[in-house]
């Protein structure tokens, strides 16, 4: 989050109108904490904490962009919460982020994690409220047709059953 906290504030130096809210616990929070008072964004970045899954929904559905800055993510658990909340997600190239973001919106997945890059992109996709707008109904579709829990776990047993009829 140390990368989301320094490219938002830079965008915000260079005018964005925006507030951050991260929401979880962890070990890094006083080092976040710290960050975000010396970048002297104390009034515009929120550390929420760990939230209660209906307070997490919420963060979720009032969020114009979910942005995830993580180096590698297999298939993110976040990533998906956020599009089944109908939340366009931004996300860096690592791992599976990709292969989840790119069903929203090729256009979604950054060139790289750096911070310059996403302090570039955030700006650009904050202002567009309308395609925002329409990529988040495209994720809540995606969320709800391709990882609805009874979908995965149907798939799951499928797979199972299949591997288990090959060792028999």
């Amino acid at each position: 989050f140390d990368r989301l906290i320094t490219a938002f504030s830079v965008a915000t130096a260079r005018g964005l109108k925006a507030r951050l809210v991260i929401a979880g616990g962890g070990p890094e929070r006083e080092r976040l904490d710290r960050l975000i008072v010396t970048y002297g964004m104390s009034e515009r970045i929120q550390l929420a904490g760990y939230c209660e899954p209906p307070r997490l929904r919420a963060f979720m559905q009032a969020a114009d962009l979910q942005v995830c800055t993580s180096v590698f993510e297999n298939l993110s658990l976040a990533i998906l919460e956020g599009m089944a909340c109908g939340t366009p997600v931004l996300g860096t190239p690592g791992g599976g982020t990709p292969e989840l973001v790119a069903q929203i919106d090729q256009a979604l997945v950054l060139a790289d994690d750096h911070p310059h890059t996403l302090a570039d992109a955030l700006p650009v996709w904050l202002a567009d409220v309308d395609r925002l707008g329409a990529l988040g109904r495209r994720a809540r579709a995606l969320a709800v047709e391709r990882y609805d829990w009874e979908r995965v776990v149907d798939g799951l047993e499928t797979v199972c059953g299949e591997v288990a009829s090959e060792w028999h």
